[in-house]
C-alpha cells in the first residue's frame, strides 16, 4: 500500500488525457490515505464513489479520443475500462460486509490496475495523437 506517484513514463502526450490519469491517481491516493487512518467503511465508500464517478469521466473522454483516433484497439480497450467499473462496484457491493482485509484488497487492485493500464494499454494509443 503506497501512494502512487504520477512520473513522465505514464505520459500519453496528451496534456487533458494526462491530468485526467493524475486526478486518477490522486484519488487511489485518497483511498490510501483514507485506510492509514482507519476511516470508517461510510467514508471509505464514499472515496470509492468518488474515483468511480470519475472513472466514467475519464473513460468516456478517453474513449472518444480513441474513437476519434480510429485507434485499431478500441474495442478490447473499453473491455479493459467495464471491467474496472465493474470490479469497483463488486468491491463496493461487499463493503458494508465488514469484511476484513476488503479495504486493502481493494487498494492492491486500484494501485496496480491504473498504474498498469496506463504503462501497458493507455501508452499504445499515444503514437496515434502525434499529427
Amino acid at each position: 500500500m503506497s501512494a502512487l506517484l504520477w512520473s513522465d513514463e505514464y505520459s500519453v502526450n496528451s496534456a487533458e488525457i494526462d491530468n485526467q490519469h493524475k486526478k486518477l491517481f490522486q484519488l487511489a491516493n485518497d483511498l490510501t490515505a483514507a485506510v492509514k487512518r482507519g476511516d470508517s467503511s461510510e467514508a471509505f465508500s464514499e472515496t470509492m464513489d468518488a474515483l468511480i464517478d470519475y472513472a466514467y469521466v475519464h473513460f468516456a473522454a478517453e474513449e472518444a479520443l480513441m474513437i476519434h483516433l480510429n485507434y485499431p484497439n478500441t474495442p478490447s480497450h473499453l473491455a479493459q475500462h467495464a471491467y474496472f467499473i465493474n470490479k469497483l462496484c463488486d468491491f463496493q457491493a461487499v463493503l458494508p460486509s465488514g469484511k476484513v482485509g476488503l479495504d486493502r484488497e481493494v487498494l492492491e487492485f486500484v494501485e496496480t490496475w491504473i498504474s498498469t493500464h496506463i504503462l501497458e494499454n493507455d501508452k499504445k494509443y499515444a503514437p496515434y495523437l502525434r499529427p
